[in-house]
């Protein structure tokens, strides 16, 4: 039960952040405004710890985004390589984190990363 109640808080969390694109989109105007993007954090943060019940710092916050990204990226770096062994469909790799589908769910129609996988999370 307190494990899904902290999978939907990272989930609202994760979709908060990924509108908030000057929080990882080098391009946005205001990416390199360090008191507009450390009220953004402490926002998600306040979100999360509502959601959760918890008291998580913001560095242990940040720190949790930073290995979910980490993760995230090995996880499909193991699909694109089982896709390119020439096996059939059966044997592609099936990652095993739970925040896989949610963070592919912005993937385009070429299977482009989204630009907010240089961030995340």
């Amino acid at each position: 039960m307190a494990k899904e109640k902290e999978r939907e808080a990272w989930t609202k969390t994760i979709d908060l952040f990924r509108e908030l694109s000057y929080l990882w989109d080098k391009k946005h105007k205001e990416y390199f405004n360090r008191d507009m993007r450390q009220e953004a954090f402490k926002m998600l943060l306040q979100l999360f710890n509502e959601e959760t019940g918890k008291n998580t710092t913001l560095a242990d916050f940040k720190k949790k985004l930073e290995n979910m990204r980490t993760t995230y990226g090995r996880e499909l770096k193991k699909v694109n390589a089982s896709k390119q062994t020439g096996s059939g469909s059966n044997d592609i790799y099936v990652p095993s984190v739970w925040y896989y589908r949610l963070s592919s769910r912005n993937r385009g129609d070429d299977g482009a990363m989204p630009t907010w996988y240089g961030y995340f999370g």
